[in-house]
């Protein structure tokens, strides 16, 4: 009897051990998984972070890049800025007042004149004045338009013999100019290929 109690008592604390061994391992399993689980819930929540802290450290570039370029590139250098400041300051040029009354152009004038400040009785490289260069090129519609607007002949026209000096120069230059191309044409008979073809157009015209 005491040694089937003994044998009994074994068994059961045999039976006691391997539950607690049991219960032990799946303790620690859990625990495993647990903490497993943590590090993965951290890895995920760094990376996370990780990802916002760029995008937001890139936008954050990006806006600064924008505002330094903004910054650093002012309105005036800009295509169509340039293109505008161009063509205000080109209104604003006395020789551009000059260019369209040479070129006849009444609007491009009237334009000028009403959206610049320039000074219609300003002169240019000869001393002349928009008017003179109008009535010297019979431009009556223009003559009369600049007069309208305040134009004055230039102060070396003031007196008639200043004028009829000035005259007299431009008609004798244009005359030596017909003199020399006549004298070229005449004494190139046998040279005719070294007469340039605006003096050939004008020996043909003379003919």
């Amino acid at each position: 009897m005491k040694r089937e109690e003994i044998s009994d008592g074994a068994a059961e604390l045999v039976v006691v051990i391997v539950v607690v061994v049991v219960v032990v391992v799946v303790v620690v399993v859990v625990v495993v998984v647990v903490v497993v689980v943590v590090v993965v819930v951290i890895v995920v929540v760094v990376v996370v972070v990780v990802v916002v802290l760029v995008l937001v450290v890139s936008i954050s570039i990006d806006s600064q890049k924008k505002k330094s370029m903004s910054i650093d590139i002012p309105d005036s250098q800009l295509p169509g800025k340039r293109k505008a400041d161009k063509e205000k300051r080109y209104l604003h040029d006395p020789a551009a007042l000059f260019e369209a009354v040479e070129q006849q152009q009444l609007d491009v004038v009237k334009g000028i004149l009403g959206c610049s400040s320039v000074d219609i009785n300003s002169l240019n490289g000869e001393d002349l004045s928009v008017l003179d260069i109008a009535v010297m090129t019979n431009n009556i519609p223009m003559a009369k338009m600049l007069l309208s607007r305040g134009a004055k002949e230039s102060p070396i026209f003031q007196r008639g013999e200043c004028r009829l000096h000035r005259l007299e120069l431009l008609v004798g230059e244009a005359e030596r100019r017909v003199i020399d191309l006549t004298a070229t044409v005449l004494n190139g008979s046998s040279g005719n290929a070294n007469i340039s073809p605006a003096q050939q157009k004008v020996s043909h015209v003379q003919k």
